[in-house]
């Protein structure tokens, strides 16, 4: 069964998906250990490498964190602004190219084959 991505676009869908991308962006943002522990950190000796090591090797996990943050805020900033967030696909060639170089709006979807 394939996803039927216009569902996302619905008006009544769109405001709740931005909200589920908000709740999911933040509480990932919530999940990092720098947000957590950051009265620890702030405390920390940044000489000492023994203190931040363990956030040093935390370190891809906690960016991953912030870019999913990042990423899901702006895609329901996107959805918010009735701009698709899912790229067009090979079957749409011109307005493919065209997301290229700008935003490519719900109205100018034709049909759910676009995606």
């Amino acid at each position: 069964m394939q996803f039927n991505y216009v569902l996302c676009y619905f008006d009544i869908n769109r405001k709740q998906n931005a909200y589920n991308l908000w709740d999911n962006g933040i509480t990932a943002f919530q999940n990092a250990t720098f947000y957590k522990e950051w009265d620890r950190i702030k405390t920390l000796d940044h000489q000492n490498l023994d203190e931040l090591l363990p956030l040093i090797k935390d370190s891809i996990t906690e960016k991953t964190r912030i870019i999913t943050c990042f990423e899901n805020f702006m895609k329901g900033h996107l959805l918010m602004q009735d701009i698709l967030v899912h790229r067009v696909s090979n079957r749409h060639k011109s307005i493919q190219k065209q997301q290229e170089d700008r935003p490519i709006y719900v109205r100018e979807v034709k049909d759910e084959d676009t995606f």
